[in-house]
């Protein structure tokens, strides 16, 4: 059940944010792999897989969360390119 959450997670990683979204998680398991794990299993797997927004609306609501912050610019460009993947 563990594994299928991984799994599930990193599929929607990188079918949201391509290889960029794989390039990440690799770099991030490489220094943290427990963290790598949650991004995979919490994020993208519960969140991500829900059905209340598809995808497109969420990436919207992501950048306009993201627009208000005013500091968060790698995560700004990392949503853009989702958004554009959606």
């Amino acid at each position: 059940m563990d594994d299928d959450r991984m799994e599930r997670g990193l599929e929607n990683l990188i079918r949201i944010n391509g290889e960029a979204g794989r390039s990440v998680y690799e770099r991030l398991k490489a220094i943290s792999p427990r963290m790598a794990k949650a991004l995979a299993e919490y994020p993208f797997n519960y969140i991500y897989d829900d059905s209340y927004l598809d995808p497109r609306m969420r990436e919207t609501a992501i950048l306009g969360a993201i627009c208000t912050l005013g500091f968060a610019a790698p995560q700004l460009k990392s949503h853009i390119n989702a958004a554009l993947n959606a």
